[in-house]
């Protein structure tokens, strides 16, 4: 229910950040976590919390049995190009590809998502749109930095993080490098929560103001589907911006890491892919 927020930092290991055993222990616990999530926006009835939990159920086993070997054929071939020396476009092709995952999934939902949000009475449609107005509004109070100079520090720390749990032990030069590049990305805070406000309005059209279910489901739809619309010019333009600084960081790391870094990531990249592996075949 609650709007799509994609981080695309850099490229595809960017989405596997967790830890092999973290990734397995929460992908096999989603039912009851992602009704914890929830449960932070609506209440619902007893008949809709079964219909909830009946409608993710089904819809984890799809994704398990026919969403996660894509996963693990495009990891697995990401991990070849790493070995063999990674380009701009295989990167750029990586990101398209995580795009049509993330549409994958939202046309598989979109059907029970529109069934369960039609079902809320106009109490539990007040209590979710309130609900999604005070997070977004939280949200942006946390990302508040003092200036650019502390902004840029914490993505500089954030990246050396990401890339110390990829590779292992960072050399100076390579931190430096992180930071250089960092200081090129643009705060997105503000421009997310415009959209994030113009994404709540159509939203709060879709759930008080529409007359039929029909009419519901087109403007819902619209609105999950075509989310990306609502993004201003600028806020397009800046994010890719970001993207693109990131993609050159990525490209210069890979460039610059050493044997030990190398098998490190590769290490890494295997655990993951057994991970996904061992997730598929326990369905």
């Amino acid at each position: 229910m609650q709007h799509n927020i994609r981080s695309m930092i850099c490229v595809l290991i960017s989405c596997f950040c967790l830890s092999g055993c973290s990734l397995g222990f929460i992908y096999n616990n989603l039912s009851w976590l992602s009704s914890w999530y929830v449960d932070d926006y609506v209440s619902f009835s007893a008949r809709q919390q079964q219909q909830f939990n009946d409608d993710f159920k089904a819809f984890q086993h799809w994704h398990r049995t026919t969403q996660l070997a894509l996963y693990t054929n495009q990891l697995e071939h990401f991990k070849r190009q790493l070995i063999e020396g990674i380009t701009e476009d295989q990167i750029n092709s990586h990101r398209d590809l995580l795009q049509a995952h993330w549409h994958n999934l939202i046309t598989h939902a979109k059907p029970q998502l529109v069934d369960l949000t039609y079902s809320l009475d106009l109490t539990q449609r007040s209590m979710l749109l309130e609900s999604i107005k005070e997070k977004n509004q939280e949200r942006y109070n946390d990302s508040q930095y003092k200036n650019i100079e502390s902004w840029h520090q914490e993505r500089c720390d954030a990246q050396k993080d990401f890339y110390n749990k990829w590779l292992g032990r960072l050399t100076n030069l390579q931190k430096q490098k992180i930071c250089d590049y960092v200081k090129a990305t643009n705060p997105l805070a503000a421009f997310r929560f415009e959209y994030s406000n113009t994404w709540f309005t159509n939203i709060e059209s879709a759930l008080l103001l529409t007359k039929s279910r029909a009419e519901f489901e087109v403007m819902l739809t619209d609105t999950i589907t075509n989310a990306g619309a609502l993004k201003t010019e600028q806020y397009r333009i800046l994010s890719e911006n970001n993207a693109q600084v990131y993609i050159r960081l990525f490209l210069v790391m890979m460039e610059s890491i050493n044997s030990s870094q190398k098998q490190h990531i590769i290490d890494e990249l295997n655990e993951l892919i057994d991970t996904l592996k061992t997730l598929e075949f326990d369905s």
